[in-house]
């Protein structure tokens, strides 16, 4: 037995459990993360056990222990703290102990669930994360609530959203105003006989701030909602 195999199997016993969590910290994920990854997914092991791996995982922050630490979370409900800890010093991400919102985070490229935690509850009043895109709808400065996607594709981040359909006497004074719009496209195009308002900005994906992305959101919430209500007078959006 080799010093990593036994360092292991000193992970199930109590007297010897603390040195060998030290020691394997120690040697480093690059040397055994794998192997403990390996060993925590093969064996039934006793949840101190666990917890020690947990923390090893922690201490190097090993992205590679990600998917495995979600799966604890629904079967081994002792360790949610633990895990919940784990996986969000690794990831950078507080979403707490909901399983299902971590295996969103894994799913999705720009990580909408990152997006959601950026969300205090006032601030939305729903937010639903579909199969590539997520839907936001806010409540508005008017008292009333816009509905707002965001969406990726090759490396680009977009946030649309709509305006409401207006007459053919309105169009001239959006384009006006769209030349005066320098963050976003403000566009209008035909719909089934009907002229539509849309509202369409870009953002790269590959390093997205959320805290900032959530404040562009609300903003571009408001300023439509208030077109749509300059525009048409009606809230359908």
């Amino acid at each position: 037995m080799n010093e990593i195999d036994k360092l292991l199997s000193d992970l199930e016993h109590h007297k010897n459990r603390s040195e060998a969590r030290k020691n394997l910290t120690r040697l480093g994920a690059e040397i055994c993360g794998d192997k403990l990854l390996a060993h925590l997914q093969s064996k039934s092991l006793p949840d101190n056990a666990i917890w020690a791996i947990v923390e090893i995982f922690t201490n190097w922050r090993y992205s590679k222990a990600v998917p495995v630490l979600i799966n604890l979370l629904n079967s081994k409900p002792h360790l949610t703290s633990d895990i919940t800890r784990a996986l969000s010093k690794i990831t950078n991400v507080n979403l707490g102990s909901n399983a299902e919102a971590w295996a969103t985070f894994l799913d999705n490229p720009v990580n909408y669930a990152s997006l959601r935690a950026s969300f205090s509850e006032h601030e939305i009043n729903s937010f639903n994360i579909q199969d590539g895109y997520c839907k936001i709808i806010l409540p508005t400065n008017l008292n009333r609530q816009h509905e707002v996607l965001v969406y990726e594709k090759n490396n680009i981040l977009t946030i649309y959203t709509e305006c409401g359909y207006i007459a053919n006497e309105q169009v001239e004074a959006v384009k006006h105003l769209a030349a005066q719009v320098n963050y976003a496209k403000l566009d209008c195009h035909e719909e089934n006989g009907h002229t539509k308002v849309s509202l369409t900005a870009e953002w790269g994906s590959k390093e997205i701030d959320f805290k900032v992305l959530k404040e562009q959101i609300i903003y571009f919430a408001n300023f439509a909602d208030d077109l749509e209500h300059q525009l048409t007078g009606q809230d359908k959006i």
